[in-house]
């Protein structure tokens, strides 16, 4: 595998800026592409959104990829593909008119599902971060209550609110 060098646009980051990196893999992750590898001088993984880069190139240079890299262990228990460094014991409970449309999908490999006699049903996960499960949750808004953790009910009341806030102003 080859280096790649190119210009990288983050939103965010102010600008887009000049990039070298050793690539380890190349990875489709709920419908967008990402590249995992290191920035050149660097030694952490990173995962890089392939339609973020405005140009890249491949080098003449070999990368140099780790022997005992492992994606599963780089995920962990991310919910899509940006681990955050606490793990979160996650659990939802949805309305009856969405119980049947989420337990269609597995959403996340640690994933439970218990039904309740009412027709609603509890989802429970164990997630690294809040950020990217606290915007598949507002998909739901009006048919999920966040049980627990606090930290993410709180998160998610604060952009509901914010949300009616920016809406309502004339």
């Amino acid at each position: 595998c080859m280096q790649l060098t190119g210009t990288y646009e983050s939103p965010y980051e102010s600008k887009p800026r000049k990039v070298t990196i050793h690539p380890y893999r190349l990875c489709l992750i709920k419908q967008a592409w990402y590249v995992i590898g290191h920035l050149d001088g660097e030694s952490e993984a990173k995962t890089f959104r392939v339609v973020r880069f405005k140009s890249v190139r491949m080098l003449d240079q070999s990368a140099a990829i780790p022997a005992d890299f492992d994606l599963r262990t780089f995920f962990g228990n991310a919910w899509a593909v940006y681990r955050g460094d606490t793990s979160y014991d996650v659990e939802l409970r949805f309305e009856p008119e969405a119980a049947k449309i989420v337990t269609e999908t597995t959403w996340h490999h640690t994933q439970q599902v218990k039904q309740h006699r009412d027709g609603r049903v509890t989802l429970s996960f164990n997630v690294d971060g809040l950020n990217e499960i606290l915007h598949w949750i507002l998909g739901w808004a009006g048919k999920v209550k966040v049980m627990a953790p606090d930290e993410l009910k709180e998160l998610h009341i604060q952009v509901l609110e914010d949300a009616v806030q920016m809406n309502s102003e004339a």
